[in-house]
């Protein structure tokens, strides 16, 4: 593919300065044009890629606009084209997987009215707002880092986030997910047979 500069309103990137991607979403470090030492990442949501039941992306936006805080990802600008969604917020930074590991349970505990400390926090793509004691039974996300009540179908509450935030730590120490599998269906088969599920 071509590389090339790419313009969203004030905002640019060339399509070298890849960060990372997900299912639906690619992230790229861009620019502000008018201040051009701001950096920030840059979301282009795939709209190809969602189904028409999806609605993440704007949920993803109504959560980042309620979450006003200097470690979240602040949500600067958003803009729906004809095939893809942009988003635009500050760039972050990380340094070591104890620190990454305690500020993403403070994430959570900000989302729930507690505080945070030194880290920005970006994703909130499948996020949505859970009254307290709250059953969910909507399945989204990456298969190796969900709780096995998530990838089977089972009702699950926000305690479901403890689990794939040990998968999240696990990997950054180890390089590799807790549980191996080569597609969601693997997973929701092993998990279906495993009674006492330890890491291998």
């Amino acid at each position: 593919m071509m590389e090339k500069m790419e313009s969203v309103d004030d905002y640019e990137y060339h399509t070298s300065d890849f960060i990372g991607h997900g299912a639906f979403a690619v992230v790229f470090k861009g620019r502000n044009k008018k201040k051009t030492d701001q950096v920030v990442a840059i979301k282009n949501i795939h709209k190809k890629n969602l189904s028409k039941s999806q609605t993440f992306p704007e949920k993803e936006i109504e959560i980042l606009k309620e979450l006003h805080h200097e470690n979240v990802v602040a949500l600067l600008h958003f803009k729906y084209k004809d095939k893809n969604i942009h988003k635009t917020g500050i760039e972050s930074k990380i340094r070591d997987v104890k620190r990454i590991s305690f500020l993403v349970i403070h994430v959570m505990e900000f989302c729930n009215g507690g505080d945070l400390a030194d880290y920005l926090h970006a994703d909130f793509g499948f996020a949505r707002f859970l009254e307290e004691d709250m059953m969910a039974a909507t399945i989204c996300g990456s298969p190796l880092y969900m709780a096995p009540e998530v990838i089977t179908s089972q009702q699950y509450t926000a305690k479901a986030d403890l689990w794939s935030v040990g998968t999240i730590i696990y990997q950054c120490l180890t390089g590799s997910a807790p549980f191996k599998a080569s597609n969601p269906k693997e997973l929701k088969m092993f998990y279906e047979k495993a009674r006492a599920v330890e890491p291998k």
